[in-house]
């Protein structure tokens, strides 16, 4: 079955002896050959139509043999175990549950065929997963493996590496490491160092170190399992193959990416000379190549590379196959990655995608070639998406459109998929990627003068900010909504300077001024400008006065300190002016509940300073969360 040309070879043979001698395969039970041609279609990975062909053995074998004959029983476990592999999982754990009870009836529930079943059970409800449960089957499956055929039988040790593999995937990588390591010395000692179960038990061990974090070991250890397969087995064995494959993936995780990549191109010649174009461990190996290529920065080329991928596995296992479902993924992701990249090539500079400033509407203009390039891709993606199976994907895909829509100054574009994207991201569990959408499409309302609908987007986002678990990304979501309160306060919305103030006092709250003096000072600095559009001078300056007292704590401040020094100065002079007052009055103003002495105004009659009132360029806030899609993997 590791042989694709003998493979193709039987499978022939198979049919023509089966179409002259069909009767005498089923004499008193089904000739093994039957079931050899159904598991050779299933090593190719053509798993439904496996699971085609064990449904026709099951209903021969029923009809021929009897329902509770092995041989039937044995062809609806091979359809059942199909139906895993082909992304039914819960489907697989329903049938499985029936073969187990129907084989422990006329075989005894200790027979090794029932537990044989019971182990496909377990494997079923972890693919679906249900690991927690999975591994409580394992255990008890091998607790009795190990007392019906005793420690040294195959199933035995297939059932521990299972175990192993799926203790790995529920997180004990530590676990697994150590089940891996026991397994490779058990079956040296009972098969031989040059076993091909002996060099699949290395295989899964080397894996489980490279995910422990020890990247370098794992190349090493491929590099002498390739050695040993190549010698055993020879260059062009599936198994051989496979271990190319590994090998590559660890030099790409170690770092190393140009050497995986020459490694993955060479590969996939060899392995479309041995197996063919349209083997499933084939496809695995492009997608992987095509990874490669992004990562050395040709996204137009990872794109080309999953679009093919797509329509080569879609033509050979159609569109149900769970592959085809994971091509249309990882193209997705390319096609997001790569507009992504056609539309912030055109900004001048780059800029924070929530609080970017968009233009006036020129929906008259036609959009430069890279965004009309972006729109494509993300129209593309957004085709290869189930809004009802993955909104959150959807509503990233739709924030990317709005982003293209904003950059290409098409606001009602822009907004109306913006909107969607907040829809369909309300019904994803996803309250910060929620957030980064909610607040574009305020800023983007701002800039359209839609005054009323920005401030109830900003007091539906009030409601989320409290579900975001993060506090570092609560605090960078309730700065952007005080500076998007400040925009509407200079449009004339009532309380929005208030609101404004009462965010960066929640975002003062949250974040270290020893940590972070920058942002607390940045913060300080946007609550002075909102006091000062206000007319609010004495409150400005305390706020001011604490944001130059932060500022100098950092390191390279001369832009910023500069910046905070004129609204100071700026804010002293008017307070000088006020009314002909050579003090200022009162007791001060309050920052953040800690009260700040009023700074002395200049004296009547000094020289105006140079410099006009007109406030200055605000500081860009801090840095934000990831753009939109980082939340969600």
């Amino acid at each position: 079955e590791r042989d694709p040309a003998l493979g193709r070879a039987l499978r022939a043979n198979t049919d023509a002896l089966r179409r002259v001698a069909d009767g005498a395969l089923w004499a008193g039970q089904a000739h093994d050959v039957i079931f050899r041609s159904a598991n050779i279609v299933a090593a190719a990975g053509h798993y439904t139509h496996a699971m085609e062909q064990f449904g026709t053995l099951a209903r021969q074998a029923a009809q021929r043999l009897g329902p509770d004959h092995r041989d039937t029983l044995r062809a609806r476990l091979e359809r059942a175990e199909m139906w895993a592999m082909s992304g039914h999982p819960l489907v697989a754990a329903d049938e499985l549950r029936q073969v187990v009870g129907d084989t422990a009836r006329v075989c005894g529930r200790d027979d090794a065929d029932t537990l044989r079943a019971r182990h496909s059970l377990a494997h079923a409800r972890a693919l679906a997963e249900d690991v927690p449960g999975a591994l409580v089957e394992f255990e008890q499956v091998l607790c009795d493996f190990q007392r019906e055929l005793g420690d040294e039988a195959p199933e035995t040790l297939g059932a521990r590496s299972f175990l192993a593999l799926w203790w790995g995937a529920a997180g004990d990588t530590a676990g697994a490491i150590t089940a891996l390591e026991q397994l490779v010395a058990d079956r040296e000692e009972l098969l031989g160092r040059d076993h091909p179960e002996l060099f699949w038990a290395r295989h899964n061990l080397a894996a489980y170190r490279g995910r422990s974090g020890d990247t370098a070991g794992a190349v090493s250890a491929y590099e002498d399992l390739f050695a040993d397969r190549e010698r055993v087995l020879g260059p062009d064995h599936t198994d051989t193959l496979a271990n190319r494959a590994e090998h590559a993936y660890w030099l790409r995780e170690s770092g190393r990416n140009t050497e995986a990549l020459f490694a993955l191109e060479r590969l996939v010649v060899d392995m479309e000379r041995v197996l063919g174009t349209c083997h499933i461990e084939l496809f695995g190996v492009q997608r992987s190549l095509a990874w490669c290529w992004e990562e050395a920065g040709d996204t137009a080329g990872s794109v080309l590379a999953h679009r093919q991928q797509l329509d080569d596995v879609r033509g050979a296992f159609g569109p149900d196959h769970a592959q085809t479902a994971e091509a249309a993924v990882t193209l997705t992701h390319a096609l997001i990655g790569r507009g992504r990249e056609l539309r912030d090539g055109s900004r001048t500079p780059p800029s924070d995608p929530e609080r970017r400033t968009a233009m006036p509407e020129e929906t008259s203009q036609p959009r430069p070639a890279r965004l009309e390039q972006a729109l494509a891709c993300f129209n593309e993606a957004r085709g290869l998406t189930d809004p009802e199976e993955s909104p959150g994907v959807y509503g990233i895909i739709l924030h990317d459109i709005a982003d293209t829509y904003r950059d290409a100054h098409d606001l009602k574009e822009a907004v109306e998929h913006f909107r969607q994207a907040v829809s369909y991201k309300q019904q994803a569990d996803n309250p910060s990627d929620l957030a980064t959408t909610m607040t574009a499409l305020a800023n983007t309302l701002v800039a359209m003068g839609e005054r009323t609908e920005a401030r109830e987007v900003l007091e539906q986002l009030a409601a989320e900010v409290p579900k975001i678990g993060d506090t570092e990304r609560r605090a960078a979501v309730l700065h952007n909504m005080a500076l998007t309160y400040e925009e509407l306060g200079r449009m004339g919305v009532e309380r929005a300077y208030a609101d404004a103030v009462s965010a960066c006092r929640a975002v003062l709250a949250l974040i270290d001024g020893a940590s972070d003096p920058g942002w607390y000072a940045s913060v300080l600095k946007d609550m002075g400008d909102v006091y000062d559009a206000q007319d609010m001078l004495p409150q400005a300056h305390a706020a001011y006065e604490e944001a130059v007292r932060y500022t100098r704590r950092i390191e390279s401040t001369s832009t910023s300190l500069i910046t905070v020094l004129i609204a100071l100065g700026r804010t002293s002079r008017r307070l000088g002016k006020r009314e002909g007052e050579t003090t200022v009055s009162g007791d001060g103003a309050a920052v953040n509940g800690a009260r700040f002495a009023a700074a002395p105004s200049q004296p009547r009659g000094a020289s105006p300073d140079a410099l006009s009132d007109a406030a200055p360029t605000p500081d860009a806030p801090p840095p934000d969360a990831p753009a939109p899609g980082d939340d969600e993997s």
